[in-house]
């Protein structure tokens, strides 16, 4: 049995930029229940793009379905039915509350990105995320103010984070429905 996926058609156009938008809400959403460091004062996800690279897939068996699939789940929501992607990019914010007398200088908006490397669904993972680069700005980068770069901390919260997010939601024993 072969299945084709057009990775294009799937990911792009206007069905491809509302799925996006669904996984950028998604992550936003599971960021939120997130306990923060007293150092970051909240974190919004602002992008999610799938990328160009397609995920190589590898079914290794198809047998019966597990019990689950039969019983009727009512706690379930249509909006969580999201597609399992690679080379993807997110975009979030936080802000930043660092110790000082001046109130100005304590809060700042930090900006990072992440892009993961290409993997591969071969049986077991080692993990979803294989590679994650981030990088970060803290401070405004238009006026005379100075900004932070790759700060260490925020960067391991948010790469941490999303990895927890990504293997809880994509690795078994979670389990997507896709209807053809």
């Amino acid at each position: 049995m072969s299945i084709d996926l057009n990775w294009e058609t799937l990911t792009s156009g206007p069905d491809g930029e509302a799925l996006a938008e669904r996984i950028r809400a998604f992550i936003h959403d599971k960021f939120q229940t997130v306990p923060l460091p007293r150092f970051i004062r909240s974190v919004n996800v602002h992008g999610f793009d799938f990328g160009s690279i397609p995920p190589e897939l590898e079914l290794k068996d198809i047998t019966d379905p597990l019990p689950d699939f039969y019983e009727q789940d009512l706690d379930h929501d249509d909006d969580e039915d999201d597609d399992d992607e690679t080379d993807d990019e997110y975009g979030a914010a936080a802000n930043v509350v660092a110790a000082g007398p001046n109130p100005a200088a304590r809060e700042r908006q930090t900006t990072g990105s992440g892009r993961t490397g290409q993997r591969q669904r071969k049986g077991r993972f080692a993990g979803l995320l294989q590679e994650v680069k981030v990088e970060s700005e803290i401070g405004e980068r238009d006026g005379p103010k100075q900004s932070l770069k790759n700060v260490g901390k925020v960067e391991r919260f948010v790469l941490e984070q999303v990895r927890r997010i990504f293997e809880e939601e994509f690795v078994y024993p979670s389990f997507w429905t896709f209807l053809v």
